[in-house]
């Protein structure tokens, strides 16, 4: 199986995403079977054969979060935004910026696709995402709003006075409107992985040398093997760095560092 960071061919399966809400079936699939067409694409077979479960496709996307009305000071990168497709359901991971939320946030949602493929409806305990797709089944952008969302305006403002301190009132202004009506949108720009075909997995054991991670209760998917990169080592994506790291994008470099590190 193969799969692309920028020009850079990498191989590996990709993505462990599951079901969202306690009654929801997981998502379903057999193993991976190598390199796959755009999301959404299946492969038929033959006149009425069984089509067998929907294969499941995973992306990976940098782009924006901002807080509307949209201003500069109200826009944030977001490097990561993770996507799976798996036939009529999507779901949507990433990490909400620090800047906007203090704190690392990893947010997840998962729902079904429009019948004329146009949208998608995403829930989760984290809150509702509704999603505008393209023919293709990837995301647009997403307007979220959030359930139960902690923002800490004390760690706001110092990354502020550090990334942005010409600034750093608005910055903090917007943090404290986002945190008593925390709505926002989240933007795809580049498609940094993918689409890759991916299997599902309940432990580590069921991914070889990689690991099963599971970003909403119920199933997960194996995460690919590029490469264990230790601490302090250039990343594109979360899935270069060692399984008890992850790609760490702020002050303007990305280096694998611990989890909720950097």
């Amino acid at each position: 199986m193969q799969t692309r960071i920028a020009t850079l061919t990498l191989a590996g399966s990709l993505l462990l995403l599951g079901a969202c809400d306690d009654g929801a079936a997981p998502l379903d699939a057999g193993p991976p079977t190598g390199d796959a067409g755009p999301p959404g694409a299946t492969d038929a077979g033959p006149p009425g054969a069984d089509a067998g479960p929907a294969e499941i496709l995973a992306l990976v996307f940098d782009g924006v979060y901002f807080v509307p009305e949209r201003t500069d000071v109200s826009t944030y990168p977001v490097d990561e935004v993770e996507w799976t497709v798996a036939g009529n359901e999507v779901v949507l991971a990433y990490n909400l910026p620090k800047m906007l939320v203090g704190q690392s946030t990893r947010v997840a949602f998962r729902g079904p696709v429009s019948a004329d493929g146009t949208t998608a409806t995403l829930t989760s305990a984290d809150g509702t995402a509704n999603c505008d797709l393209n023919p293709d089944r990837s995301p647009i952008s997403c307007l979220e709003m959030f359930t139960n969302l902690e923002v800490d305006l004390t760690r706001v403002r110092e990354i502020a006075q550090e990334d942005d301190p010409a600034r750093e009132e608005q910055r903090v202004a917007v943090s404290a409107r986002f945190s008593t009506e925390p709505i926002g949108v989240v933007e795809t720009d580049r498609l940094l992985v993918g689409p890759v075909a991916v299997g599902p997995c309940a432990t580590d054991a069921d991914c070889g040398t990689g690991r099963c991670d599971i970003e909403l209760p119920g199933q997960g998917l194996c995460e690919p093997d590029l490469g264990d990169l230790p601490v302090g080592s250039p990343c594109t994506v979360r899935f270069e760095c060692a399984n008890d790291l992850e790609c760490d994008h702020d002050n303007g470099t990305s280096t694998c560092q611990p989890h909720g590190g950097g």
